[in-house]
């Protein structure tokens, strides 16, 4: 019972976390276009807000690992503060503010898986009887629910839902952080694996760990191919017919298909290392994004989705779990953050590009762009995990 209690609250976390994706950053393009910006002024603002999240992040995770550990409860409910902050301020009739509301959130927001992960992590090398992988299918599950919920009422009510919608997730996401904070690791031994040794500079953790630097710039590939889909769903399903309740049935269709990969995980384990769930989820980028190049129609492409079932599904649940095993416990929080900036530039990325080859080249060739980004990370994955198994 204690084992449920315990999942059950990090699964709200997970919940409330991908909710706001689900909202803020997958309907960023919607948002935007009201405040009358073009695909290149998107991607501009967009890459602006994750190139600060990515020096944020990697500030915050040096700071946090060379602190207490009652840091990385902190910086969350800091960031959930000011995001609705932000989201008031998106309601502003003034362009400027509102824009800036919007992109101080996407930062904020960027930083918090990061810091998500690392908490249930480092939780578990305590001792905690939490389930990652059921947490995390949860968290796909509200993403899923949220996605057409959100779909509906953006195409009804207009873009000023954006915010609104964000305001209650993030507002979720505080509590739920702080009832895990309280009812997990309040619990714990104090101490654990990330206080017990000596602070390493940034540089030497790396020099330290090349196999692990090596799944960084595959992750940041295939991340890249991830975001130019997610983000750019509304311009894709435009130059097949849709509009932005079938982007928003696509990305719950996504979303939904997640759930039986990350709900298995740990059945998944007894059959195979994580290693090799890593290697194969990643030929699945290539594939989905292939299948939505090839595809007719919006219907097509909810057909297309069912590759996000054994591609960012798995990926994104067992690279966390493989980073531990690149690195060792003790580096957790760290590791995680490294991750977690590393989607961020693929993200980045995606939002820097998306948009201008979208305007100036079409969807269709963002596609492309997409599938070969993914083979390429594919390529950097799967050379990563041959030099962790040598080693």
């Amino acid at each position: 019972m204690n084992r449920f209690k315990q999942t059950a609250i990090y699964a709200l976390m997970h919940a409330a976390l991908w909710s706001t994706y689900a909202v803020l950053l997958s309907f960023s393009s919607n948002f935007l276009y009201a405040q009358n910006f073009s695909g290149s002024q998107i991607s501009l603002v967009l890459g602006l807000a994750t190139a600060a999240s990515v020096i944020l992040q990697l500030t915050v995770a040096e700071r946090i690992s060379r602190s207490r550990a009652g840091l990385l409860f902190l910086v969350p409910l800091a960031a959930g503060a000011v995001m609705l902050l932000s989201c008031g301020a998106m309601f502003t009739p003034t362009v400027g503010l509102a824009v800036g509301g919007f992109a101080a959130a996407c930062c904020l927001l960027q930083i918090l898986p990061g810091m998500v992960n690392s908490l249930g992590m480092s939780a578990i090398e305590k001792g905690a009887p939490v389930n990652y992988s059921i947490a995390r299918g949860i968290g796909s599950l509200a993403y899923s629910a949220v996605s057409f919920l959100a779909g509906l009422l953006v195409a009804k009510h207009g873009h000023l839902m954006v915010p609104a919608l964000t305001a209650v997730t993030v507002t979720a996401l505080l509590a739920a952080v702080a009832l895990f904070h309280f009812q997990v690791e309040g619990k714990l031994a104090t101490g654990g694996a990330e206080t017990a040794q000596e602070p390493v500079k940034q540089g030497s953790f790396l020099r330290r760990h090349k196999a692990f630097v090596v799944f960084l710039v595959g992750s940041a590939l295939l991340y890249f191919n991830h975001n130019l889909i997610c983000n750019f769903m509304l311009q894709i399903m435009q130059g097949k017919g849709g509009g932005a309740g079938e982007q928003g049935t696509a990305n719950a269709i996504g979303a939904l298909l997640e759930l039986p990969a990350m709900f298995a995980f740990t059945w998944l384990l007894h059959v195979a290392g994580c290693d090799k769930w890593v290697r194969l989820s990643c030929a699945f980028f290539v594939l989905k994004a292939v299948a939505i190049y090839l595809a007719p129609t919006p219907q097509w492409v909810y057909l297309a989705q069912g590759f996000q079932m054994v591609g960012f599904a798995l990926y994104s649940i067992s690279s966390v779990n493989f980073v531990g095993a690149l690195v060792g416990q003790g580096e957790t929080i760290r590791a995680q953050s490294y991750l977690a900036a590393t989607t961020a530039l693929g993200s980045l990325a995606a939002m820097s590009t998306g948009g201008v080859i979208c305007q100036y080249l079409g969807a269709q060739t963002m596609l492309l762009v997409a599938a070969a980004s993914a083979l390429l990370g594919m390529a950097f994955v799967m050379a990563a995990a041959r030099q962790a198994k040598k080693a």
